[in-house]
């Protein structure tokens, strides 16, 4: 689905495109760089796969590069980046982050689907893990593994929508399944839907 953004007196359309969420103002000075770096290669991913770059928070409101950032500055970009721009939240459950959760919570609201990125390790609280809008939950062992598992589970699922769509099959609009109450079973019929519109 394509977005309308008012620039002057001239529409622009801005497709939607999935969104990195993870932890940024705790992060531990010794792996920021590293978990960074994992989200920037999560957009890549997203572009190598879909064709589409996923957005990447610290590269426009970054608390240490964009420390001049007013808290509503930051809001004001982020949410409506997840709000109107946003088909896919994938959520990096490497440390807690109360950003983060903000950005899930938005997302399951509008019944983005999220998908959970987590080391194998680490607990991740059931409140977290029970909206229906969470697709899956990927779990791995280091940040190269992390990247890899990602890349697989993003092929297998979005790859037939790609291949359905060029054969010009898809399911009713989402707004006629909003209308009926009808949520989305996976996260292929949910980006079947938004792109057909």
């Amino acid at each position: 689905m394509l977005t309308e953004k008012s620039a002057g007196n001239t529409l622009e359309f801005i497709p939607k495109r999935p969104y990195i969420c993870g932890p940024l103002t705790e992060l531990n000075p010794e792996v920021r760089t590293a978990v960074k770096e994992l989200y920037v290669r999560l957009a890549d991913i997203c572009l190598e796969v879909i064709g589409m770059r996923a957005f990447v928070p610290h590269e426009h409101c970054d608390p240490v590069a964009h420390a001049k950032l007013a808290p509503l500055e930051v809001y004001m970009k982020e949410k409506p980046q997840i709000c109107s721009h946003t088909n896919l939240l994938v959520v990096v459950a490497i440390e807690p982050t109360w950003g983060g959760g903000m950005e899930v919570a938005w997302a399951e609201n509008l019944n983005i689907p999220i998908l959970i990125l987590a080391p194998r390790d680490k607990k991740i609280s059931r409140l977290l893990q029970g909206p229906p809008a969470i697709r899956a939950t990927l779990r791995f062992e280091n940040i190269k593994n992390a990247a890899e598992i990602f890349k697989t589970y993003l092929s297998n699922e979005i790859e037939p929508i790609v291949a359905e769509l060029k054969s010009k099959s898809a399911p009713e609009n989402s707004e006629n399944l909003r209308r009926r109450g009808i949520f989305y079973k996976s996260l292929r019929d949910r980006l079947i839907s938004e792109i057909a519109q």
